[in-house]
């Protein structure tokens, strides 16, 4: 539990690491029914996330700006855990934006490849599926 009344402890981690780790006063993120805020008196509850902007707020009043891929927040009496595919930290509100629209972009991008290509394999897979199965002349 965190030594700080009025706040929680808050972990933001990815698979491969932990990105932040430290009291907050408040989470903003975003659900698939648009933005939400967490404070420390509220219920616990467990969320997706969507793509877009993370906003935590410190206990000295500092933001901290994330841009965050889908996931899931947990919180858990003082305790929010926030599990997330990529992170992207950032200065201000303004380069995050930036660093997540180019990022998520650039990664769309290749999905949409993988997704064509796969989609290329299982029709040729089909096909020679379909000729196997006719008589022969």
């Amino acid at each position: 539990m965190t030594d700080v009344a009025g706040a929680m402890e808050l972990t933001l981690s990815v698979p491969t690491q932990t990105v932040f780790s430290g009291p907050a006063r408040r989470v903003v993120a975003r659900g698939p029914h648009g933005m939400f805020g967490v404070l420390p008196r509220h219920t616990d509850c467990a969320c997706p996330l969507e793509p877009g902007i993370l906003i935590v707020e410190e206990t000295e009043g500092r933001e901290r700006f994330f841009g965050v891929d889908e996931g899931l927040l947990v919180k858990a009496g003082p305790k929010v855990r926030i599990f997330a595919y990529r992170v992207f930290r950032a200065d201000s509100l303004d380069h995050v934006r930036d660093a997540v629209e180019g990022a998520f972009a650039q990664i769309e991008d290749r999905e949409r490849a993988a997704r064509t290509a796969l989609s290329r394999i299982e029709a040729d897979v089909a096909r020679r599926f379909a000729e196997m199965s006719r008589p022969p002349p």
